[in-house]
Order: structure tokens, then C-alpha cells, then sequence
């Protein structure tokens, strides 16, 4: 049987840093943000606090929350909308409000899960996994899966956003942040959201995109506001003396 040696390192590294987390005293889940507008409005007050005036993606340029060019053939795409880089419907199976739905709703699915369950609540709101982007991306992301797409297919002007049908790759410069957010998410709510076909993609994306002053600066806000920590981020930060 050939040897993942990429699997066992990363078992290896994620032990270590759940170890140090339990040792700190620092392993614990969002209790502070309890809505998801909260959390938005939190958010856009950071990117507005820190001077950042463009989307996570492509850097579009956006005032007062309105994008000032529009990269998709999409009205969604001229505002910025608010993106759980982890899709919430991943937690959605946890969670019989959100799969079977509840008395006081009419119909399952996330509105649900949202209105009945304090649990879903704050992980929707958790602001560590979310990022301002542009509207029309947002739509067109969807809950797709994070992958390597071959070709490089240029559908955004210069913005390297890829897509296909179940698929998303995201620009170069932010294939770390978001595997940090995955990790950061799978492992604070204990929750499988990493599989087996993404978990060296994470391990690998961390690797060549480390942590630079934007990611730290944004978690160093979030951190304030959150009070719980994002140590896969704010671990790499502090090594770097970025925070």
C-alpha cells in the first residue's frame, strides 16, 4: 500500500495544534456573535476600521458597500455581499431543523435551522468564516467544493476566480486563508466538514499561500470582537511577527 506521507503530516500537524490549543485555553467555539446581520455588520465595520476597500477575491473596489465596476453578467455583482468561505449547508446534516425541519417553521433548510436552533445560530455568525466579496461571485460559488481546476479559465477580467459545475478555485494569493478557515471551522465545532478529497488540498494550500498582513490584521479585529481565537491563523502571524 503506497504511504500518503501529505495525510500524515497533516494528522500530525493538526494534533500538535490541537494540543497547543487545549494547553492555552483557547479552544472554543463562537458564544459572543448570536445573529448573522450582527455578525455582517460586525464585519464590514472591521474592513471599514482597517481602511480595506476592496473584496476578498479580486480586490474590486467598493464604496459604502456598492462595487464600483461589476466583473459578472450579474445585478448581484454590483454590491458586496458577505460569504461563509465554508458553506453553511455543510453543517446543514447536523442538524435535523435544517434536513427535516421543526414545528415552528414552514419549511426546512437554513431559515429554519437559523430561527430554532442557537447551535446553527452561531455558527452562521461566526465571523471568522466570513468575508466581504463581490455579489455576482457569491451567487455563482455557491456551496461548490474548493479544488484545483486545470486550465485557467479568465471568465473575470483579470481576477483568477474559476469555476465549474460542482467546482471553485480561488485566486492564488487566497488559497491559504481559506484553508486556515477550514481548518479553524472543522476543528472548533468538531463538526466533519473536511473530506477525505480536500484534506491535502488544505494542507497544500496552507503551505503556498502563508499568512500575510492582511489575514492578520483581519483576524487580530475579529479576535476583538469574537473573543474566541483563530490560532491556525494567529499561531502563523505571531511567528512572523505580523501581529
Amino acid at each position: 500500500m503506497k504511504t500518503d506521507f501529505k495525510m500524515i503530516k497533516y494528522k500530525i500537524l493538526l494534533i500538535f495544534t490541537i494540543l497547543f490549543l487545549n494547553y492555552n485555553n483557547c479552544y472554543s467555539e463562537n458564544t459572543i456573535i448570536t445573529n448573522f446581520k450582527e455578525a455582517k455588520n460586525i464585519l464590514y465595520k472591521i474592513y471599514n476600521d482597517l481602511s480595506i476597500d476592496h473584496t476578498f477575491y479580486c480586490h474590486c473596489k467598493f464604496y459604502n458597500r456598492k462595487i464600483t465596476l461589476n466583473i459578472t453578467n450579474d445585478n448581484r455583482g454590483y454590491r458586496t455581499e458577505i460569504e461563509h468561505i465554508v458553506p453553511i449547508s455543510y453543517y446543514g446534516k447536523y442538524f435535523k431543523e435544517y434536513y427535516q425541519g421543526h414545528h415552528q417553521c414552514d419549511k426546512k433548510g437554513r431559515s429554519c435551522a437559523e430561527k430554532t436552533n442557537k447551535k446553527f445560530r452561531l455558527i452562521l455568525s461566526d465571523i471568522y468564516n466570513l468575508q466581504v466579496i463581490n455579489g455576482g461571485l457569491n451567487k455563482l460559488r455557491s456551496n461548490k467544493n474548493i479544488s484545483e481546476i486545470q486550465g485557467e479559465l479568465r471568465n473575470f477580467g483579470n481576477c483568477d476566480f474559476e469555476l465549474n459545475y460542482k467546482q471553485f478555485e480561488p485566486p492564488q494569493n487566497r488559497k491559504g486563508d481559506i484553508a486556515r478557515t477550514y481548518m479553524y471551522m472543522e476543528y472548533i465545532y468538531k463538526y466533519n466538514i473536511i473530506n477525505y478529497n480536500i484534506k491535502s488540498l488544505i494542507l497544500e494550500w496552507d503551505k503556498i499561500d502563508p499568512v500575510d498582513q492582511y489575514e492578520c490584521s483581519i483576524c487580530k479585529e475579529k479576535e476583538k470582537y469574537q473573543k474566541n481565537e483563530n490560532i491556525f491563523v494567529k499561531y502563523e502571524c505571531k511567528k512572523l511577527g505580523l501581529w
